[in-house]
């Protein structure tokens, strides 16, 4: 007991020396034996091709939690103290989320669902095996009552029946046995879109919200912060869409109908793409002299927008000392996207966004551990309060439509966040969170059922990026009443230690 107790104190504190049979071990030696202990943990195989593989998968969790735990901390250098407090947190959540609800997934993102139509092994050009214990699971959950809403399974089985006719052989007829077992266990789906309605599901759900956020915070004041968000958003773009003449209806309907006014709209074909790539580019051109006040040693390397090519997602490059950095951007369907839209996608990505993170982050050299504990809250909520930081500084000053495009962007990651504790933990129904979120933000990247959709299959894991942008600025807020506050010492000290559990980093900021 008393050994625990030193090393939770230790942990609050993020102290940093003990003695090892009577000689005091030098930091060097504890930071190697701990990332030996990281490398052995990293290298364990996961289990795979058995059907009690989900069962195997739990224990593993737990034993790798059971031997980071049994890890004494006490001489660790700072830096590594930190990094086993964000690990030794995060693989216990993990751990005690297998062990407390045996069903769905085993890493993340976490799903109450093995298998949907964004999860499962059969997404992964898997084995035939690997979809067996999927479907051996599916049957096992369903015995204990969890079993995916009427229209997840739906959504599902169209994928599935779809990945069937052109799977060879062996998948196909493990695939044709997973369509078998979904269509068993329809006539026992209901619509309830929420966890709530699982085993424990209630608590189920908070532990998701916590493990998502990597934020210890409970539904209900998660929710209340993303009403909060949305009230003071929507006042703005209340304001503005009065100016464009917009001024019934919600903020979401008139955001909705600006955007589809055909003179704010690219034309989808070569020249429209061809515009809107060279509009970004401006953008990007006009943030690079804006920034240097705000950020110590700015030096972002060369950055451009190419776009992603024929059939390819959105994605990034970030910029080395040797060679450039670029965003690559989706361009699939950029009729739908109105010209008003992209100047705060540039900041998001580019600038003060990922493409400026992403380079300090790799300089920092973070544990990969540490990264497999830290969900998207920290690196989205730091693109989410770049974006916020760029109509701060005056980049949207002047280009009212700009400065919506940016305010629906931060709506809808609001609106995430309260549609997912509204589905899980207030209980909403699909179609009421899929009319809520038009309400709020209009159109969503992508279509309002797909968000949803996939808010119902991943508990807790988009309401992250909300609450990153309010920690960090909830951290700017104390900071600013402390002597010799500067913004560009704050931003080195959100950003210095790379990709941070929420939970930790005021404390990152102190090491």
């Amino acid at each position: 007991m008393t050994a625990r107790r030193t090393r939770r104190e230790f942990l609050a504190a993020g102290a940093a020396v003990a003695l090892c049979g009577g000689v005091r071990a030098a930091p060097q030696d504890r930071d190697a034996a701990f990332d030996a202990l990281l490398r052995a943990l990293a290298g364990e195989a996961p289990p795979t091709g058995t059907t009690d593989r989900a069962a195997a998968a739990r224990a593993a969790t737990r034993l790798r939690f059971e031997k980071l735990d049994a890890f004494d901390p006490a001489g660790l250098s700072a830096d590594a103290a930190l990094d086993y407090r964000a690990i030794h947190e995060g693989a216990q959540q993990e751990a005690d989320l297998c062990q407390r609800f045996p069903y769905g997934t085993t890493a993340p993102p976490f799903s109450p669902y093995v298998v949907s139509p964004r999860g499962g092994a059969w997404t992964t050009n898997a084995r035939p095996e690997d979809i067996a214990a999927d479907t051996a699971q599916i049957a096992a959950d369903a015995v204990c009552g969890v079993v995916p809403p009427d229209f997840i399974i739906d959504a599902t089985l169209a994928k599935l029946t779809a990945a069937h006719t052109t799977a060879p052989a062996p998948v196909a007829a493990a695939l044709a046995a997973q369509i078998a077992a979904l269509k068993s266990i329809r006539r026992h789906a209901m619509h309830d879109a929420g966890v709530w309605r699982l085993p424990d599901g209630e608590a189920c759900y908070a532990a998701l919200l916590k493990l998502g956020t990597s934020r210890d915070i409970d539904p209900q004041a998660a929710h209340d912060i993303g009403n909060a968000q949305i009230a003071e958003l929507s006042a703005r773009a209340d304001k503005l869409l009065k100016k464009q003449g917009l001024a019934a209806g919600t903020v979401g309907a008139r955001l909705h109908a600006l955007g589809r006014q055909p003179r704010y709209l690219y034309s989808d074909d070569d020249a429209g793409r061809a515009r809107a790539i060279a509009d970004m580019n401006a953008r990007l051109a006009r943030v690079r002299g804006r920034l240097d006040p705000y950020f110590k040693n700015f030096a972002p390397g060369e950055i451009s927008i190419q776009p992603a090519g024929p059939g390819r997602i959105g994605y990034r490059v970030a910029p080395t000392t040797t060679t450039p950095g670029a965003y690559y951007v989706d361009l699939r369907e950029i009729g739908r996207r109105p010209t008003w839209s992209l100047p705060t996608v540039v900041h998001h990505e580019t600038l003060p966004g990922h493409l400026l993170q992403l380079p300090i982050e790799a300089r920092a050299h973070p544990r990969p551990m540490r990264l497999r504990y830290t969900p998207n809250a920290y690196s989205e909520g730091w693109a989410i309060y770049a974006e916020q930081l760029a109509d701060e500084i005056g980049l949207f000053k002047g280009d009212p439509l700009a400065e919506l495009g940016f305010l629906q962007s931060v709506l809808v990651r609001a609106a995430r966040l309260v549609i997912d504790t509204g589905i899980h933990f207030k209980h909403w129904s699909r179609e009421q969170a899929i009319a809520r979120f038009f309400d709020i933000a209009g159109d969503a990247p992508d279509t309002l059922e797909n968000e949803v959709d996939r808010i119902v299959i991943q508990p807790g894991f988009l309401s992250g990026p909300a609450l990153g942008r309010d920690t960090i600025l909830s951290l700017r807020e104390t900071a600013r009443g402390k002597p010799g506050f500067t913004l560009p010492d704050f931003h080195e000290l959100i950003l210095k230690r790379g990709q941070m559990r929420l939970s930790l980093l005021a404390a990152s900021m102190a090491t």
